[in-house]
């Protein structure tokens, strides 16, 4: 049972074990099927993410689609793409253990209606490029790329995530057309949007085009590429002078007009994007100081000065110490429309680098679990923007919350066990955004508050923080410094 400390969510030893050996540490994101999980082995410190699926067995679709994106997921090894370490079935909870990447989600780096600075938007666009290119290597489209889909690590080393709507569109030399309409509505392209046939590589390509236009000003371009929404006609009449586009620079503004051309045979290529001016201008950038990372994350972070020309530098980066060289244990086979081609591409990759520790994971019993923190290791908590710290007993913090949330006229429910708060709103584009508040206790004097986005668009989340913060600011307090 948990223990006794109503509104903090806090785990006996025995409800955070996972398997022997490893334990759940903290939720990092939820969504309709499931959660992921951090999990960290308690002697080696080793971490893996844990994407939690609750399927119904009787829903074929769903569980095909499981098997795609399994299969999806073997056939990949690059720098720029979450590693894949395997997969396991208790029942109808299936489970699929990932990377775990530390440095939160891209759109947490993106400042509302400012976006960032030029020079760090061009260091994340060309990595992200980078990914794109081997995905599309390999013959996989993406199909929802978005800063809420793209991870950073704490190098700022950026990784392209979540392939539960990736596809095979290339096999053996053979490229097919794709026909199904998926994505998020304001990043996919028109042709995606229209229901037509479609090409896979400048489609992704677009959703990287809205992906720079939110890393340089903090915004959505439009709902959806549509012709019903104004701010896509205007676009497409080149009426570049209201925003998003006022707030970018020429030589960006330029690149973009080339991307986010209608027609996706005049769309520019990856190759001509990193031929373009804007993509070989050299910056000079400061990453995150430790002072600023402190505000979110109680890890030490090493700030550094980076040069970009064309391609993310990865030397500074050390080597893992706690990983070794492993086959990738199971099989599993794909969705009915890429059975034969996917089966066929993942034996091509005969290892993967993983947690040594991670047979234990595989092959463990199950040991029932709740969400929670642990109190001694929230060092691991992951590097999060929408957070803060405070003095205060939970019970003053739940009392502030729900007022804060009656204030913005949001609709607010108490999870089960009173350690969590859902909050259901609406954005500016009247779209449905859900989140959750949770308390984690850090010490028995520091109470850390995090805010967890379910549901909605990343910046207009961000947005909604922002408000709340602003009410809460009279109980936060300095995170503490942790060696």
């Amino acid at each position: 049972m948990a223990e006794e400390k109503k509104g903090v969510a806090i785990l006996s030893p025995s409800e955070r074990l996972f398997v022997e050996g490893w334990e759940f540490m903290q939720t990092l994101g939820e969504g309709a099927y499931g959660e992921v999980k951090l999990a960290v082995h308690k002697e080696s410190k080793e971490c893996v993410a844990v994407k939690i699926m609750h399927l119904d067995g009787d829903n074929a679709l769903t569980l095909d689609c499981l098997k795609k994106e399994i299969c999806i997921m073997k056939m990949l090894r690059h720098d720029n793409v979450v590693r894949f370490f395997g997969e396991r079935a208790c029942g109808k909870i299936h489970y699929l253990f990932l990377e775990y990447v530390d440095g939160g989600e891209l759109f947490d780096r993106i400042e509302p209606d400012h976006g960032m600075e030029p020079g760090l938007a061009q260091h994340f666009f060309l990595q992200l490029l980078q990914g794109l290119e081997y995905l599309h290597s390999r013959g996989v489209a993406h199909r929802d790329i978005k800063p809420e889909n793209i991870l950073l690590d704490g190098y700022d080393v950026l990784k392209i995530s979540d392939f539960g709507l990736s596809t095979v569109f290339r096999h053996l030399g053979r490229e097919r057309k794709l026909t199904r309409c998926c994505g998020t509505p304001p990043y996919i392209a028109p042709e995606v949007y229209s229901g037509a046939e479609y090409y896979a590589e400048p489609a992704d390509l677009w959703s990287c085009g809205i992906v720079l236009v939110a890393l340089l000003s903090g915004e959505l371009p439009w709902d959806s590429p549509s012709y019903e929404c104004p701010e896509y006609r205007e676009w497409c009449s080149q009426n570049c002078f209201f925003t998003p586009w006022s707030k970018i620079s020429n030589e960006p503004l330029a690149l973009l007009k080339k991307l986010l051309r209608p027609g996706p045979s005049k769309r520019y290529t990856i190759a001509k994007i990193r031929d373009h001016v804007w993509c070989k201008k050299v910056y000079e950038i400061m990453s995150p100081s430790n002072e600023a990372l402190a505000m979110v994350s109680p890890t030490h972070r090493a700030s550094k000065r980076i040069k970009v020309v064309s391609s993310p530098r990865y030397s500074e980066r050390p080597e893992s110490t706690v990983t070794a060289s492993q086959p990738v244990s199971g099989d599993a086979s794909s969705a009915a429309d890429v059975n034969e081609t996917l089966e066929s591409s993942h034996s091509v990759v005969e290892s993967f680098t993983q947690p040594s520790r991670f047979d234990e994971l595989i092959i463990g019993t199950q040991i029932p679990c709740t969400p929670g923190a642990s109190q001694t290791s929230f060092q691991r908590l992951a590097l999060r923007m929408t957070r803060f710290y405070t003095k205060l007993d939970s019970a003053k913090v739940w009392n502030r919350l729900r007022q804060a949330m009656k204030t913005l006229g949001y609709d607010s429910k108490p999870g089960q066990d009173e350690s969590s708060l859902t909050v259901s709103a609406v954005d500016k584009r009247k779209q449905s955004l859900v989140f959750k508040a949770v308390i984690y206790e850090l010490r028995s004097d520091l109470l850390l508050v995090e805010f967890r986005r379910s549901k909605g668009d990343g910046i207009e989340f961000k947005k909604i923080f922002k408000k709340i913060k602003d009410l809460l600011s009279d109980i936060m307090c300095k995170p503490p410094s942790i060696q």
